[in-house]
């Protein structure tokens, strides 16, 4: 718990830690002495050391009532953070007016609770808050048998026909949200196996067949969403460019409904599909959009930071634009290590890997084996196995490490079959790696078998992403010509 709480006051700004003591002040009075000395250890402590912390409070009364006191500093930081931000979004201010409601109903003042209601339930409106929108109707439900106005009847039958209608939104923006997070899973999976029935379901299903069948603007959003990854795994990334553009109109013309993180996504989405097919003049106008964002101080810089790295190496990639790669390395390397802890485990992930490409292409291999080891520490995710274990038994290739490539087609096979994701393509590389151990002297025509094999592959749909995010076929056959100018 107490290492809960550690995070938690770390991840405090500073204007609500701030807040946190103004606070304390006025509600802690003479108990709150003991909490507001933990959460100051709290701060102090940049990692959380347990034995530390409470070497501190050796000779004090906090050890005696460890948990307590600990659950107690947390109880007030919660409520300290839930009065600091009552009134900084539309779904914070929704639930203040139903506390100010259910008080009114309480104290018998129902025409000025409907008052509030009305009001409130006009804004869960603009926003799509559907879940309070039915908590509104059930109080305004309860005035109406309170007061028992005239006309009540009729009112009461029109607010079970808006509970029918919001529930119906509420049914079908989980049936597209539910969706809508089956399908984004397909991208990590075996296309090639899906059944009859599993690909109908993703790719004609009748819920995304029409516009119409998204019953509110957040429900539009999921299906735009829908239709983008559709057109991804199907290979037409052009198609899914245009529907991510959509996705971000979407988004700004209904800012009351869609967070400014949300759309961060749909740019991020948008600049991945112009880095993919080179389109530099879209990819430009978009990351644009996305500088100016910097400057909200409600958004993450750190998301900002990694989605403008992550795209731009992407498109350096496509467009062949070695300096611009270069120059991004040398922002990557350093911030996935300085904001490694900060950083999700899939951005930690994902820009290791675009940037241990990166060192891969411009020949700096050794800080490539560097950024790939700092990722084994981490933690590499299972879709990113394969990518990493390639690039690292390629750079041995290209330093000539054949003891390191003997160990390393050992340790792969064996990470590979763990964690059952051995298919054609890791097969291939690792007997190619192995034949050519065994008689270097026909290395040309383990080329061959391998440049042949892959070419087969890359054909296919298997490994569509695989080598949309690298051309292993282009690598093997520049290192063909290489062994054979040699060799001649």
């Amino acid at each position: 718990m107490s290492g809960f709480v550690h995070r938690f006051v770390k991840s405090m700004t500073m204007r609500e830690r701030a807040y946190f003591r103004r606070f304390s002040k006025m509600y802690g009075q003479e108990d709150g002495k003991n909490y507001l000395l933990l959460f100051d250890k709290f701060l102090e402590q940049e990692q959380y050391d347990a034995d530390s912390l409470k070497e501190n409070f050796k000779n004090h009364s906090i050890l005696k009532n460890w948990s307590s006191e600990i659950n107690y500093l947390q109880g007030q930081i919660l409520k300290s953070l839930t009065n600091y931000h009552l009134d900084s979004s539309k779904g914070m201010k929704l639930q203040k007016s139903i506390l100010f409601v259910e008080l009114l109903i309480e104290r018998g003042f129902q025409k000025q609770g409907l008052k509030v209601l009305n009001k409130a339930k006009k804004i869960a409106n603009q926003v799509e808050d559907f879940s309070t929108i039915l908590k509104l109707i059930q109080l305004e439900e309860e005035i109406l048998f309170k007061v028992g106005i005239t006309g009540f009847t009729k009112q009461l039958s029109a607010l079970q026909k808006e509970r029918k209608a919001i529930t119906h939104k509420i049914e079908n923006l989980n049936q597209l949200r539910l969706l809508r997070e089956q399908i984004r899973e397909l991208q990590f999976s075996d296309m090639e196996n899906l059944s009859k029935e599993d690909h109908h379901y993703y790719f004609q299903n009748d819920l995304i067949k029409e516009k119409n069948n998204a019953f509110s603007v957040k429900a539009m959003g999921h299906w735009l969403y829908i239709k983008s990854m559709q057109s991804y795994l199907l290979k037409d990334v052009k198609e899914s460019q245009k529907t991510n553009l959509k996705t971000i109109q979407l988004m700004e013309a209904n800012e009351l409904i869609f967070k400014k993180s949300k759309l961060l996504i749909g740019i991020s989405n948008y600049l991945y599909c112009s880095a993919k097919i080179g389109d530099e003049k879209g990819f430009e106008k978009m990351l644009e959009k996305l500088k100016c964002m910097e400057s909200d101080p409600k958004l993450d810089k750190l998301h900002i930071s990694f989605i403008r790295l992550a795209r731009t190496l992407d498109l350096y990639h496509v467009t062949n634009d070695l300096k611009g790669t270069k120059k991004l390395i040398e922002e990557a390397v350093p911030l996935l290590k300085n904001e490694r802890d900060r950083m999700g485990e899939t951005q930690r992930n994902y820009l290791s890997i675009l940037t241990l490409r990166g060192c891969f292409v411009l020949k700096e291999f050794e800080k490539g084996i560097e950024v790939l080891n700092d990722l084994m520490k981490s933690g590499i995710m299972d879709y990113l196995l394969i990518p990493s274990r390639f690039f690292l038994l390629m750079i041995y290739f290209e330093l000539g490490w054949k003891e390191m490539i003997s160990s390393e087609v050992m340790s792969a096979a064996k990470i590979f079959n763990r964690h059952k994701i051995q298919n054609d393509l890791t097969k291939t590389f690792l007997r190619f790696f192995k034949s050519g151990l065994k008689t270097p002297h026909r290395m040309n025509y383990h080329f061959e078998k391998l440049i042949s094999k892959l070419e087969e592959l890359k054909s296919g749909s298997n490994f569509y992403n695989e080598f949309l995010f690298f051309d292993y076929s282009e690598w093997a056959k520049q290192k063909e010509i290489e062994n054979f100018s040699t060799k001649k």
